[in-house]
């Protein structure tokens, strides 16, 4: 570490670049000098050569030169011929000299090459790691300001319903009786604009009705407990089949649990259930089967079915594939079930084919059959 402090402390500094090269120089020359006796006339660069290689790496390519100069001069007078003679032209001498700067030089330019690449991609790395956090602030500020908005919107959206309904049930309500209480002095005319006018004002309400427990999906806190999905459905299907008037047969696995909030899992049951009981071959009971196939829960039906084209509209609140006048209702149940599954840290995804039915996969941590292990915890597939 402190090494490492010492070398930037030299990089940041010219001067002192240029004096450890000078340095360094001096050392290798002292170094062979020492050696002489051992070496004699051989590798008498052989101490240079690093140390000017060390220099252009670290120091740069200006330091390395300058240390390869020195180290020529300081070896010419100090190794080849004694300490009181600065050069012997000898061939041999002049040869190795040629070939020791030729060799150096070329090395210097590779180093500084690749010294001046690092800086590069250093410098670069740094402009990416700057974007980067910049980029990551201003997503974390757009997304906190998305947020608020979003739950700015939301309490928008249930203020709005919440205060609406009221008179869309007086509008409603006082169009019925007018029919009720009037209809004798009423032209055929008015009592089918009265009609309308009814038929208006509740699916208006059940327009808003939707929306409200849209928007009291996400604001609403979790109670978390184990809850019987099967029973549950079962539970929900009577219901449901006698408010529909229509016949249902539910075929459903024992067993099945999940931690969750009973409250948002009825919501997202109804819903389902209802789709699998209107959209039901006309003539036909509703044949609905609930398993949990790897990790999932699994709401299958043989019903009408839709084209899979549409497949991303689907979970679109207020979206509907099929017409009001065939196929009553709002559009927001399958909205209200993902934002309920997501709520809860899972995925949800379907599968349809026409006139064969759909197929609901819901996978959820929690989700378990009691007595057995818990199932493998998948947000993909079917």
């Amino acid at each position: 570490m402190r090494l490492r402090q010492a070398v930037k402390t030299l990089q940041a500094s010219t001067p002192l670049r240029y004096v450890a090269g000078g340095a360094l120089s001096l050392a290798a020359v002292l170094l062979r000098v020492a050696l002489q006796s051992v070496l004699q006339d051989q590798n008498r660069y052989a101490f240079l050569l690093p140390a000017t290689i060390i220099c252009a790496i670290f120091l740069g390519f200006g330091p390395g030169m300058f240390c390869c100069l020195l180290g020529v001069l300081l070896t010419m007078k100090l190794v080849l011929r004694g300490p009181n003679q600065l050069m012997y032209w000898d061939k041999s001498d002049v040869g190795g000299l040629v070939l020791f700067l030729a060799l150096n030089i070329g090395i210097l330019f590779l180093a500084h090459r690749e010294t001046q690449e690092k800086r590069r991609r250093i410098e670069t790395e740094r402009k990416l790691e700057q974007l980067n956090a910049e980029l990551e602030q201003k997503v974390a500020e757009r997304t906190r300001q998305l947020e608020i908005a979003n739950e700015e919107l939301e309490g928008f959206c249930y203020s709005m319903a919440h205060d609406l309904r009221t008179p869309s049930r007086a509008i409603a309500g006082n169009a019925r009786i007018m029919l009720e209480d009037h209809s004798t002095s009423l032209t055929p005319e008015l009592q089918n604009h009265l009609r309308r006018i009814n038929g208006a004002a509740i699916k208006l309400g059940s327009l808003l009705d939707g929306l409200l427990t849209h928007a009291r999906l996400a604001k609403q806190e979790l109670m978390l407990r184990e809850v019987r999905i099967d029973e549950l459905a079962r539970e929900i299907a009577f219901v449901e089949a006698r408010r529909m008037k229509a016949e249902v047969q539910l075929d459903s696995a024992d067993g099945i649990v999940v931690n969750a909030d009973e409250r948002q899992m009825r919501v997202m049951l109804r819903a389902l259930l209802d789709n699998a009981i209107l959209y039901r071959k006309a003539g036909e009971p509703a044949h609905i089967r609930l398993s949990v196939e790897g990790g999932a829960l699994i709401m299958a039906d043989d019903g009408i079915g839709f084209d899979m084209a549409f497949a991303h509209k689907v979970f679109l609140p207020f979206e509907r594939l099929h017409r009001d006048e065939a196929y009553p209702g709002v559009g927001i149940g399958l909205a209200n079930v993902e934002r309920v599954v997501q709520r809860h840290g899972g995925a949800v995804s379907i599968e349809s084919v026409p006139e064969e039915g759909t197929r609901v996969r819901i996978a959820l941590p929690t989700l378990s059959m009691l007595g057995a292990p818990n199932p493998e915890f998948q947000t993909t597939g079917s």
